[in-house]
């Protein structure tokens, strides 16, 4: 048996005996920081004191020095946080389109399945539900949970962002103010504390998830005044301090003694460094290297590992804490030896970013680290002595070429050695979703960069990626400011990146969103007419431009547009709703109902024969009415559209043409009292009682 097993030995018998009874539960708690870069704490060398919480925290445990992220995005870096995976095996690696599949396995699965109640309160829809990143959690609050509240921003005068506590009495009568989509780390706190308070006889586990320093920075006061000169490091004293209450109120309810807590960053911030003043493009230590801080039982106080480490290790390093048998697919390892004294074995360390695919046709920015070296993988490999240069200022790539090799080796083995990962459950990213991620400066796509095959091969194409994120970098400052700024100047930075950038597609579809915002709906007509002459086979510019030359009213040139998009994605349902609507405006109800017909006979789309029953049912032209027909969808679809009103309301014009008005008014009202508690707007509400009020007289619906 080797030292680190008998370490690991040591440790797990400290929990068994240790110096007196043993605890009745051993909890955790992990707390996941975002964009926080390692060097903003004093615990890691800042001189800012915007972390005197987190720094004593520091003291009574263990600190990893030089931890490493897997990527320097938000999703797929807590992704490998939860499951000890690389993305390569997990297979998210980007935000918004990507999704856990069901297959993996998280941390909150095992702990659940061990027995302790696990929950999680997260701070920005880039978490949110829908990404599989809940899997294990029975507790799960996110930003579309009910009651949650959003962090607001206010934008004075001068166009300058603040936290609203921190606007003066004098500029808040011209201030405005945004909801974000994200949560304050107040909120999370004080939810987190109520968790804490109801599972105290445990075991529990915990996730935190505090946003605040991530862009807009604007922390609230005392802190914007304490840090006017370094917003990012404000908002970092906020958290700190938030962080703290959770910290105090485990020791208040006597948990202290049982509760292992882990504090990490999901990625870093470049804040101007190598050219990136925030962070996903890029892969260099700024954005890459994270704070690694546990503390609790059996963790020693005040020890410090300068091995290098990565956040794929903290998932195994709790199970093994726990007492639980280790993942043996996971690609970190138990960090509890480190705890001990041991050496760490060696290993290569990994990290990726594929959101510059966004804009041109690049390889992946992959870095692989063996102790003090670094390699960035690229057309143009960059090679860093980490310890004689951690600024990563000095590239040896060309005076080491055999050690460059050698780490492309590494990073080759890495890669030639994957498993066969879960299909990515990834699909179109709906546009609100894209918006919202948008509106927090994510540079997301509409689709997942998992299709292609060429993704986790060694080989490199298309142009160095570096070079082109200094072009792209303004345009992702401007993108999450859209909504606080005049759209039009932000459409008129994309629309200079777009012409330097003919090809990008990703750039095109971000221009596009802004042109709309911006009111420039003649402008976004062409910019989707040259998205189709880059890509004929995008079925969303199709969709997308048949859709707004509906919406401005040139029906002819949306009738040609949506028919030809259903020639190629017969499917495809908005399109036929869309071409639908245009021939009921013409006055062409015929063609209106066949074109709904021909979706039906192609596609099961219960929506399809929604609309398609209520054409047959209220139509005017009695030739073309058929309330038999149209009762018939209606019941047939009613159970696929759930607690839908509208759904509910065709079945009631159904069975009013088709002679069963007692059914119908009894219909009716479940579908205005269903609209009532959902809140729906004003206008279906009033279509609903013109609905029920022409039942209860005897007249036809014709519309």
């Amino acid at each position: 048996m080797g030292l680190r097993w008998l370490g690991c030995l040591a440790l797990a018998m400290a929990f068994a005996c240790g110096d007196g009874a043993q605890p009745s539960a051993r909890n955790v708690l992990l707390i996941t920081i975002d964009t926080l870069r390692a060097d903003a704490l004093g615990a890691y060398g800042s001189a800012r004191g915007a972390s005197p919480h987190l720094d004593e925290l520091a003291k009574r445990g263990v600190v990893f020095e030089q931890a490493h992220a897997s990527s320097p995005n938000t999703l797929p870096s807590h992704a490998s946080i939860l499951t000890g995976l690389q993305p390569y095996h997990h297979r998210v690696r980007e935000n918004g389109v990507d999704k856990l599949a069901e297959q993996s396995v998280t941390l909150a699965e095992r702990l659940r399945d061990a027995g302790y109640a696990t929950g999680a309160e997260v701070a920005a829809i880039v978490l949110n539900r829908p990404t599989g990143i809940a899997q294990g959690f029975e507790h799960f609050r996110d930003l579309d949970s009910p009651g949650v509240q959003r962090k607001q921003i206010a934008v004075a005068a001068d166009g300058s962002l603040h936290d609203p506590s921190a606007v003066d009495a004098q500029q808040r009568g011209d201030a405005k103010t945004f909801d974000l989509d994200s949560r304050g780390g107040a909120e999370v706190t004080r939810d987190g504390i109520t968790f804490l308070r109801e599972h105290r006889s445990g075991p529990f586990f915990l996730w935190l998830h505090y946003y605040d320093p991530h862009w807009p920075y604007a922390p609230p006061t005392p802190f914007e005044s304490r840090f006017a000169d370094d917003r990012y490091a404000g908002e970092i004293a906020f958290t700190d301090e938030s962080v703290a209450r959770v910290i105090a109120e485990v020791d208040q309810l006597g948990l202290g003694e049982n509760t292992l807590v882990v504090v990490t960053g999901d990625h870093g911030e470049g804040l101007g460094d190598h050219g990136e003043s925030r962070h996903s493009l890029l892969v260099y230590q700024s954005t890459m290297h994270v704070p690694l801080v546990f503390a609790g039982p059996g963790v020693p106080r005040g020890q410090r590992v300068a091995a290098p480490v990565q956040t794929v290790d903290i998932a195994p390093t709790i199970l093994a804490w726990a007492g639980l048998e280790p993942d043996p697919a996971a690609d970190g390892v138990s960090l509890l030896p480190a705890f001990e004294g041991h050496t760490l074995p060696d290993r290569p360390v990994y990290g990726e970013s594929v959101s510059l695919r966004r804009f041109v046709e690049v390889s992946p920015l992959r870095f692989v680290r063996e102790g003090r070296w670094k390699l960035i993988h690229k057309i143009a490999p960059e090679l860093y002595d980490l310890v004689d240069d951690p600024a990563e200022a000095h590239n040896l790539a060309g005076a080491e070429p055999a050690r460059a090799e050698q780490l492309r080796e590494k990073l080759k083995g890495l890669l030639a050695n994957r498993r066969d990962a879960p299909e990515a459950p990834n699909g179109e990213l709906d546009p609100d979703t894209q918006r919202r991620l948008e509106s927090l400066g994510y540079v997301v796509g509409s689709s997942s960069s998992n299709s292609d095959p060429t993704l986790d091969t060694i080989e490199v194409r298309g142009v160095d990626p570096t070079p082109l994120a200094a072009k792209i970098d303004p345009f992702v400052d401007a993108l999450g400011a859209t909504q606080f700024v005049d759209a039009q100047e932000t459409a008129a930075l994309l629309e200079k990146l777009s012409r330097e950038l003919p090809k990008s597609t990703g750039v095109l579809e971000v221009l596009i969103n802004v042109q709309l915002a911006a009111g420039q709906a003649e402008a976004a007509v062409e910019s989707l007419r040259r998205g189709i002459g880059i890509d004929p086979d995008q079925q969303r510019y199709w969709t997308n431009l048949g859709e707004l030359l509906t919406r401005m009213g040139r029906n002819g040139e949306a009738r040609d547009t949506l028919t030809e998009t259903l020639r190629r994605w017969p499917c495809e349902l908005g399109s036929r709703t869309h071409l639908a609507n245009v021939y009921s405006r013409a006055g062409a109800r015929a063609k209106q109902i066949a074109v709904l017909e021909q979706g039906i006979e192609q596609c099961s789309s219960p929506a399809l024969m929604n609309d398609l029953a209520y054409q047959l049912a209220t139509v005017p032209a009695a030739e073309l009415r058929d309330g038999k027909r149209a009762l018939q969808l209606a019941e047939s679809m009613i159970g696929s559209l759930g607690d839908n009103p509208l759904a509910l309301d065709t079945l009631a014009v159904a069975q009013a043409e088709a002679g069963r008005r007692h059914e119908a008014r009894a219909t009716l009202a479940q579908a205005l009292a269903m609209a009532e508690r959902q809140k729906l707007p004003d206008e279906a509400l009033r279509i609903l009682r013109e609905h029920a009020a022409k039942v209860d007289a005897g007249e036809a619906i014709r519309e």
